[in-house]
């Protein structure tokens, strides 16, 4: 999809997921982050060190040419910040961009984790916000070098659960003003084969989708940490 986006067969793509339970490990990775080796642990292309997804976690993985916005890398991540941060506050959350290390925060704990992967100005990261994450499942790393229990959820900080749905809902709305763009929801297979046919159809509109992947998603894309 990278390369479709990056030959122009299909607009800029937004696509959310909430992966299996997996660890991932970035270009900067450490292997000493990784206490335990009982989940799939994939070596990928995205910047930071390692990181955990899993069920209850919401992960977004845009795929946006850069240079047709006229954005730089710096302004990318700050505008993905924005994002997160205005989707915080929808549920009464301030969270907080430290300025030195990209991610959110709330009251000095991490509850958004970001990292950057382009080609040729293509964007192939994304973001990872904890929703309803069982947060003990972070014992098992270093979560981007922290200490696992630097690591907080919406559940946590709210005691209760939020529809993930919702939240998806509010992504889209905030991405759509930080980056003045419109999104329509589509099914992922909608967009590839669209790809194939006629550029009108897909001329001025931005794809959104998502799905509950599986493993073969890391073979693809690239997501978030740092």
């Amino acid at each position: 999809m990278v390369e479709k986006r990056t030959a122009g067969l299909i607009p800029d793509v937004l696509i959310m997921v909430e992966h299996e339970a997996v660890i991932t490990l970035g270009r900067r990775g450490s292997w000493n982050n990784v206490h335990s080796h009982d989940l799939p642990i994939y070596k990928i292309e995205r910047g930071g060190d390692v990181t955990y997804h899993g069920p209850g976690q919401i992960v977004a993985y845009p795929i946006i040419k850069l240079d047709e916005r006229n954005l730089s890398i710096h302004d990318y991540l700050r505008l993905l910040e924005k994002v997160l941060i205005r989707t915080l506050n929808q549920f009464g959350v301030i969270g907080e961009a430290t300025g030195h290390q990209t991610g959110v925060w709330v009251e000095n704990m991490k509850i958004a984790s970001i990292g950057v992967a382009i080609s040729r100005w293509v964007t192939y990261h994304g973001f990872a916000l904890n929703v309803n994450m069982d947060l003990k499942e972070f014992a098992r790393i270093n979560p981007c070098g922290l200490q696992p229990d630097s690591m907080i959820s919406l559940r946590h900080l709210l005691n209760r659960d939020i529809e993930l749905s919702a939240i998806r809902k509010i992504i889209v709305h905030e991405f759509e003003k930080a980056f003045q763009i419109h999104l329509e929801s589509k099914d992922l297979t909608t967009i590839n084969q669209a790809s194939l046919g006629s550029q009108e159809s897909l001329k001025d509109s931005l794809a959104e989708g998502w799905r509950r992947s599986t493993e073969n998603t890391f073979s693809r894309i690239v997501e978030t940490e740092s």
